[in-house]
């Protein structure tokens, strides 16, 4: 576990992302907070899914997560790099996306 994370309450999240972008998290607002320290977001899948920030997510544009097992399957963000706003995602099947947020 990484070290700069608060010791605060995590929360375990799974999204399920299709042909058509879809909202997976919202770091502002009323599903969390400006206090959301770490984010771990795990494709659980055999597809690609493409990440957005702030906009509708795109196929072959954005962040990438490569199918499970894979190099690149997962990404973190924390203290350092952690993103607010909302995360949309995309991908040729449906995939899933296992979430965990710590606080």
């Amino acid at each position: 576990m990484n070290g700069l994370i608060c010791s605060g309450d995590t929360m375990p999240l799974s999204v399920t992302v299709t042909a058509t972008s879809t909202p997976i998290i919202r770091t502002v607002g009323k599903e969390l907070n400006q206090a959301a320290k770490y984010l771990r977001i795990s494709n659980l899948s055999n597809n690609y899914v493409f990440l957005s920030f702030n906009a509708d997510a795109e196929v072959d544009k954005g962040l990438v997560l490569a199918p499970k097992g894979t190099p690149g399957w997962f990404v973190e963000f924390n203290n350092d790099n952690m993103i607010y706003g909302t995360l949309n995602g995309i991908s040729s099947g449906s995939s899933n996306l296992a979430i965990l947020i710590g606080g």
